[in-house]
């Protein structure tokens, strides 16, 4: 017997109390995702862990209100040394750093909502990347700073990373040979 096709989301963030899909990413995304991801682990070093999809509970335990699965998230060992295995796995703040590459049907009031959620639960910096437009936004407690192709991404937050983000960009470029 044929399995019956799933259109409803298996994964969701709850923000405010009200659930959002977690959209499977397209092709772009998942490169940006992995292209960041190992470069924000091989800056971070031995500072801390970085993960994709890894989920921060922001109410302060499993089940609160927000609930937000950045794409890629940075959290040092210094606050993970606090917490059991168990409560590392699903911690109750927000990573130091956290990364959201837009989706193609992402609502900015959303972004923006989350961004909020991060910055007020812990996070020092929340990094948006738009594919679209091909820009990087870095959203501090009280300044954002965007970035453009020919630019390097830097960052008082997290002065241990770097990266040029036209390379970044071009790493989802599609190549036809």
């Amino acid at each position: 017997m044929a399995t019956a096709f799933r259109d409803y989301p298996k994964y969701f963030e709850l923000i405010d109390g009200r659930r959002y899909a977690k959209v499977s990413p397209q092709r772009t995304h998942g490169i940006l995702q992995l292209w960041l991801a190992r470069r924000i682990a091989d800056a971070a070093g031995a500072r801390g862990d970085v993960g994709t999809e890894w989920k921060f509970y922001l109410g302060g335990r499993p089940g609160a209100k927000n609930a937000l699965q950045p794409d890629v998230s940075f959290v040092s060992y210094e606050r993970l040394a606090a917490l059991t295995p168990a409560q590392a796995e699903k911690p109750r703040f927000a990573p130091d750093l956290a990364v959201e590459i837009r989706s193609p049907g992402d609502r900015p009031g959303l972004l923006r909502r989350k961004t909020a959620r991060y910055l007020a639960k812990g996070s020092v910096l929340v990094v948006i990347v738009d594919p679209a437009k091909r820009t990087v936004s870095a959203h501090g407690p009280d300044d954002v700073t965007s970035f453009s192709e020919g630019d390097v991404f830097v960052h008082p937050a997290v002065p241990w990373l770097g990266f040029d983000v036209t390379a970044l960009f071009e790493a989802a470029r599609l190549r036809r040979t």
